[in-house]
């Protein structure tokens, strides 16, 4: 009986080993992603990215009350780290730099071009 109930033990802890769940790392993070900004006037940013090796690049719009700006996204992603710049023609770059949380949330700030660390939250479409 003894012999049995460690063999059924080992069963159950073995069943429960394998690979950890997928981390912000693993997430893929090409798609189309958006967010406001509220200061110091609302704008939704929306950029459009893909991913391929830690090289990131895409092309998006910035859109305010009665402005559309297309602007043009370059950057890097390191495990759960997120550093893009956002150029708009005519305009200094900004420098959004965050953190995957989920499949579908980044967190981080906007600088450059009047944003001082403006807080984004980005959420994948």
């Amino acid at each position: 009986m003894n012999r049995l109930a460690a063999m059924v033990m080992c069963a159950v802890l073995l069943a429960g080993c394998g690979d950890d769940p997928l981390g912000p790392e693993d997430y893929d993070i090409s798609g189309t992603w958006s967010g406001s900004i509220t200061s110091p006037s609302t704008m939704t940013v929306t950029v459009t990215i893909t991913e391929t090796n830690g090289s990131i690049h895409g092309s998006g719009n910035l859109a305010g009350a009665s402005t559309s700006l297309a602007c043009t996204v370059t950057g890097s992603r390191a495990g759960a780290n997120v550093s893009m710049t956002i150029a708009v023609t005519g305009f200094y770059d900004m420098n959004y730099t965050g953190e995957i949380t989920t499949e579908t949330r980044m967190v981080g700030s906007l600088t450059g071009s009047g944003f001082e660390n403006q807080s984004l939250t980005l959420t994948k479409n």
